[in-house]
């Protein structure tokens, strides 16, 4: 007499792969801002952290570079609260990070921000490319300057560029002598 196998034929990946999954199906784009306010001091402060860190990675970032993240940060021993502004006027959603886990805070924004995008911004995602398809994307998807530089950032590597050429010159200088031609 045999006992009949029940259940999965494999184990499942476990939570992070749950939450790697419920962050790949995040989209941002009805988003204008989204406000996380914990206490530090608070024992369940730790969810809107990691929720923190989860939603700023560089994925879920493309969906909106638009998207403002603040952090309010209080020392009033208050629960934890996760609001999300729509592009809507006067439309936010609120989640009460108290009793939920991240798992569950990103099925619920996959359930009710993301469902609020529409259907023909989601259709040019999809589409798997083949290699000919790649490779013309590759040669037309050079960054342009403002997306490689801001202002700041050009200044700084413009000074690197001479203050480095002006060392190798330098040093080249004491090795390397030019000759008159006679």
């Amino acid at each position: 007499m045999s006992i009949y196998y029940t259940g999965s034929f494999k184990k499942s990946g476990g939570l992070l792969s749950a939450i790697t999954k419920q962050l790949n199906q995040i989209n941002l784009k009805p988003v204008k801002k989204i406000q996380v306010q914990f206490d530090p001091f608070h024992p369940q402060s730790h969810i809107p952290r990691e929720f923190l860190f989860h939603i700023t990675s560089p994925k879920v970032v493309t969906t909106n570079y638009n998207c403002l993240v603040k952090t309010n940060i209080v020392c009033d021993r208050s629960d934890p609260w996760i609001r999300f502004d729509l592009l809507e006027p006067g439309k936010s959603i609120t989640f009460l990070a108290n009793n939920l886990t991240v798992l569950e805070i990103l099925q619920q924004i996959n359930t009710h921000v993301s469902s609020l995008v529409k259907p023909e911004e989601l259709s040019n995602v999809s589409a798997p490319l083949t290699k000919s398809e790649k490779k013309k994307t590759k040669r037309n998807n050079i960054p342009a300057f403002t997306d490689v530089f801001t202002e700041e950032t050009f200044y700084m590597s413009v000074v690197g560029f001479v203050i480095s050429t002006l060392v190798v010159v330098f040093i080249l200088s004491r090795y390397i002598t030019i000759k008159p031609v006679e």
